[in-house]
């Protein structure tokens, strides 16, 4: 055996070690022998290698049939943070995870559409600032920092190409720009992709290795899973699930083309079809909630309508349900997934268009297929994916051991 494959095999077990620390917690070494079937030999001196870097400490004490005291392992929760930052519509966004993925804090600070590129890059950099100081983290603590945003991101390189809401926001080398500025690895991802990521790793996504996460919100998009890791496509740019064609001779999609799912079901559908129908009826829910003006629904309004019983309100949730459904059928036509968790911010709905959804769905579904429809329980999975793509080198990549640590 070469050096190389050595180091490897080492790597590999350590990488192995870890993760069964982190699926069973503080654990005897014994234990560790027997879930992870290594010798006493690699767990010993894995042990002692992970305890030196601080990225394992010591803990409690299990006592034996004969009276001896051996020493539990854990993983190091004071050690080894990792940070997602996501760019979104209006806002960005932090959070900060210790290795084993618990949240330590999170923060939250305002951005318009229009800003320039070297506004909205100082504002990213001030919250990762105070993300670090508001959590009195120090830096060389830091495993590595996660960046999302929606359009186009090239995760190979780590720039993003394209962000729709974000006219200035083009062809950014995140990953040089942090990286040079804070000496910390830095990864860049898609935000549907970030959001399947969250559910493998946090949430409805946690039992199976193929699965879609579709993203609801302002527009659509879905982030694949195949094989426990994420689909990316050819360019970068698969998972643009709202911008697949549903009428050729529909209205002009944001995106240049005609009759895109995103005009049929998404955050933006709903208030359009809000808007219309306060347009119309001067007495309606829809129209009071929003202060008696139409140009002011939101989906947001439209769902709050709907809990209050408002009959136009749901139908728009049951239209929009079923257009969905039948979008979502197809991909489970197509790709066979276990599962496909509703996420987003108009997934708070589901209530209402659940139902018609799972209509579409069966209608739409090749019948052989299964039809595993979940809502995910995570509030904002986009950013906590972006932390999650540290963990993952973390856990999958080496990243604590390629870096020296």
């Amino acid at each position: 055996m070469d050096i190389t494959d050595h180091r490897t095999l080492k790597v590999n077990n350590l990488l192995l070690i870890l993760r069964c620390l982190r699926e069973i917690g503080p654990v005897s070494r014994k234990r560790l022998k027997d879930t992870s079937a290594l010798s006493w030999g690699t767990i010993t001196a894995a042990i002692k290698e992970l305890l030196d870097a601080g990225i394992v400490v010591e803990t409690g004490k299990v006592r034996t049939g004969v009276g001896r005291m051996p020493v539990d392992v854990e993983l190091n929760r004071r050690n080894n943070f990792v940070v997602g930052l996501r760019l979104g519509e209006t806002s960005l966004r932090s959070v900060v995870l210790d290795i084993t993925g618990d949240v330590v804090g999170e923060h939250r600070v305002g951005a318009e559409p229009s800003e320039s590129l070297p506004h909205l890059l100082s504002g990213l950099y001030d919250l990762f600032d105070l993300t670090i100081r508001g959590n009195s983290l120090d830096p060389s603590r830091i495993a590595g920092i996660g960046f999302t945003a929606p359009g186009v991101v090239d995760s190979d390189e780590g720039i993003c190409r394209y962000a729709p809401h974000h006219p200035h926001w083009r062809d950014v080398p995140v990953r040089k720009l942090f990286e040079e500025r804070y000496g910390l690895p830095c990864f860049a991802e898609h935000n549907s992709n970030c959001s399947a990521l969250a559910q493998k790793w946090f949430g409805e996504g946690k039992p199976f290795n193929n699965f879609l996460c579709v993203s609801i919100g302002h527009g659509i998009g879905i982030g694949i899973i195949i094989g426990s890791k994420v689909y990316r496509g050819a360019d970068f740019s698969a998972g643009e699930f709202g911008h697949t064609m549903l009428d050729p001779n529909g209205d002009i999609c944001a995106c240049g083309k005609r009759g895109c799912l995103e005009l049929f079901a998404s955050g933006i559908a709903i208030a359009r079809a809000g808007a219309l129908a306060a347009r119309g009826d001067a007495g309606s829910r829809i129209r009071s909630l929003a202060g008696g003006k139409p140009d002011h629904v939101t989906a947001e309004v439209v769902h709050l309508a709907a809990q209050q019983g408002d009959p136009t309100a749901r139908e728009i949730f049951q239209k929009m349900g079923r257009v969905l459904g039948i979008g979502i059928g197809n991909l489970i036509t197509l790709l066979n997934p276990q599962s496909v968790i509703i996420s987003g911010g108009v997934s708070r709905a589901f209530d209402y268009f659940g139902p018609s959804l799972l209509d579409g769905v069966k209608e739409a579904a090749w019948a052989f297929s299964r039809t595993d429809i979940r809502v995910s329980t995570i509030s904002d999975p986009a950013v906590l994916g972006a932390a999650g793509i540290v963990l993952e080198e973390i856990y999958n990549g080496g990243l604590l051991f390629n870096r020296g640590r």
